[in-house]
């Protein structure tokens, strides 16, 4: 069987080398990227990458550098990063992609991906022509820049102005973020003579900001001293983009699938862009898997767990960039306000109980008796290596005020260390 990947970034790569290791046929449509930029990668970020065999990708991932934060009005050094130039990350994931057996064609998929139950086409084109190629199932990985914007639901509308700049002073390789009046800003030094500048705001004001002066003199009016401005000079252009939180409300149709950014993206504010793709990537491929082998039932569970999976992650991380969009007390604009107020909290009160509902149970996705708590709205059944679905359910069988008694009455089978742990669990999902 053969699938098409349209795009040849994280999600792209990660999906098609997973699916090889299945034992799929697998075409994957790439184009460079249209700018050069660096990116910084978080720690848990780099292992997922481990754990999915980006071995060249991750010989390209640069040095641990400090982030710093003036936020609030308070400034820290917050944590660290991984600088990464982009390009040649890419271009390392096609390498990792080919050593999989991935079939790489380079070309620019045109619209959307059409298909029906008996075969999927993609049609893209090179400086040769128009081509077309026919699977039995595609992934559409082609990231912001996914066509079709109609086709998803929006958080408020942010975009970033980034500007390569070379610094003519000695500046060890660090990171900070500003908040400021009208967004907050990304400084990087790359430690050698090489910086970066981004600044994230409402889309009326990017709209305005053509080139780098442009972009200083509404920096230079945000009442916040920029340490890359100090004698930096312009290289390059200036690059817009969107950057704000979006999820495509169908990312599965029929044997057609959304992954990565064309899945959803969120805002870079929660830090979460590449390991929420790596989330999807990799739990796709056996999403496919079932969709294709197995019967009429299980793809419907394999779907839906996917559409349930890709929202999950999507709600997950824009409370997280809103929640640190609300500890910036000092501004009060309209970029602020409008960004501490989406998404909307959930008042619904949620039921702690035990349901049937589809968990990946490699290769498969299959349904199965899971644990759903507020803290794992897509259910867990495994604690510590121990099955707590009958545990929990006998746990509720019991008023509030008795669980803990009764837990540590059985102990359940579990160690000392263990059962410590999984009271901490209950105590965090409202449970005790």
């Amino acid at each position: 069987m053969k699938v098409v990947v349209a795009g040849g970034g994280v999600a792209g790569c990660v999906s098609a080398m997973g699916l090889k290791k299945l034992g799929y046929e697998v075409i994957l449509i790439h184009r460079p990227r249209s700018f050069e930029a660096y990116e910084g990668f978080s720690k848990r970020t780099v292992e997922a990458l481990q754990r999915s065999g980006c071995n060249h990708a991750l010989k390209t991932i640069g040095p641990l550098s400090l982030r710093s934060s003036v936020w609030n009005g308070i400034s820290r050094d917050a944590n660290s990063e991984y600088l990464t130039f982009r390009p040649d990350f890419d271009s390392a994931l096609l390498h990792d992609a080919m050593d999989n057996g991935v079939v790489l064609k380079e070309g620019s998929v045109i619209g959307s991906i059409v298909g029906d139950e008996k075969e999927i086409s993609v049609v893209y084109k090179t400086s040769q022509g128009k081509f077309t190629i026919s699977g039995d199932a595609a992934i559409d990985a082609r990231g912001r820049f996914t066509p079709f914007p109609t086709a998803y639901e929006y958080g408020p509308k942010s975009y970033s102005l980034l500007h390569k700049i070379a610094i003519p002073y000695d500046i060890p390789s660090r990171t900070t973020l500003h908040s400021v009046n009208d967004g907050w800003v990304w400084q990087a030094s790359l430690g050698n003579g090489v910086g970066y500048l981004q600044m994230t705001c409402a889309f009326e004001i990017a709209q305005s900001i053509h080139h780098y002066n442009d972009l200083v003199v509404l920096l230079e009016s945000q009442e916040n001293d920029m340490w890359v401005l100090h004698d930096a000079k312009a290289e390059g252009s200036l690059i817009r983009r969107d950057s704000y939180g979006k999820c495509h409300k169908n990312v599965v149709k029929g044997k057609i699938f959304q992954v990565g950014d064309a899945a959803s993206s969120v805002d870079p504010l929660s830090g979460n862009g590449v390991f929420q793709s790596l989330s999807m990537a990799t739990i796709l491929p056996y999403v496919i898997h079932t969709v294709l082998v197995r019967n009429e039932s299980d793809t419907g569970i394999a779907s839906v767990f996917y559409k349930e999976r890709v929202k999950d992650l999507f709600n997950r991380y824009s409370r997280t960039g809103r929640d640190f969009y609300r500890s910036e007390e000092k501004f009060n604009g309209d970029f602020w306000t409008q960004r501490r107020s989406w998404p909307l909290d959930d008042t619904t009160e949620f039921n702690i109980r035990i349901e049937e509902k589809a968990i990946l149970k490699v290769p498969f996705i299959e349904q199965q008796r899971v644990v759903v708590t507020p803290n794992h709205p897509m259910g867990i059944s495994f604690f510590e290596g121990i099955n707590i679905v009958p545990i929990v359910t006998e746990l509720l069988s019991e008023p509030i005020e008795k669980r803990q008694n009764l837990l540590m009455s059985t102990s359940q089978g579990m160690n000392v260390a263990t059962l410590q742990k999984f009271l901490l669990w209950m105590h965090e999902n409202r449970m005790m």
